[in-house]
């Protein structure tokens, strides 16, 4: 009984976490989580769900309430990441995360990985395409400790993108994903360009 009650109480979590995600914005699991926590009133630690129960909440969450303007959004997500990727296309640019895997919402960001050994090339890129830009940092993990590669960061159609600058010898070996631990999904131009085309009729 004490094992069905915890796992009920994990999938309300999750289903709690991934409304929080989609509603208002919150792009960190974990702070999704204890923000479910708190508003649930949960005590037991143990009843946290895994990321992967999220992210199954998340894909449970849109089939019930993604409506025809959210497809639209997602599409237009996607072709403003595809423009982007054509801008960098001398850096073999990829797209991931959410706008990708189809569970982007109106606070998503596009998240593009490109390959260049040297951060200046791609600077000079978008400097010389007059694109302003902010310059950051993202971790990811490639299956030991978790490293720091530098980002840039800027908007395109009101959509903030953040362009992770990885080395060329990355280019064959994915990141790995913080949900799962395996290599995060990802797509260049011409593999985007074929979903967006299969998509498409999808959306009125």
């Amino acid at each position: 009984m004490a094992s069905n009650q915890a796992q009920r109480m994990r999938t309300r979590l999750a289903q709690e976490a991934a409304r929080i995600i989609m509603e208002e914005g919150v792009k960190d699991y974990q702070l999704a989580k204890r923000k479910a926590v708190d508003r649930l009133g949960v005590n037991q630690h143990s009843a946290l769900p895994r990321n992967t129960e999220i992210e199954l909440a998340l894909r449970e969450y849109q089939n019930i309430y993604f409506t025809d303007d959210d497809r639209q959004h997602l599409q237009a997500l996607r072709k403003t990441a595809l423009q982007a990727m054509q801008q960098l296309a001398n850096f073999d640019p990829q797209l991931s995360g959410a706008v990708l895997e189809g569970i982007a919402n109106k606070h998503s960001d596009i998240e593009l990985h490109v390959y260049a050994d040297s951060t200046k090339d791609v600077i000079f890129s978008l400097m010389e395409a007059d694109i302003p830009f902010e310059s950051a940092e993202r971790r990811l993990r490639y299956g030991g400790d978790a490293e720091y590669f530098p980002a840039l960061r800027f908007l395109a159609n009101n959509t903030r993108i953040e362009v992770v600058i990885l080395p060329t010898l990355a280019l064959r070996r994915a990141p790995l994903s913080p949900l799962n631990g395996k290599p995060m999904k990802r797509a260049g131009i011409a593999e985007l360009e074929d979903l967006l085309r299969t998509t498409a009729t999808n959306v009125i």
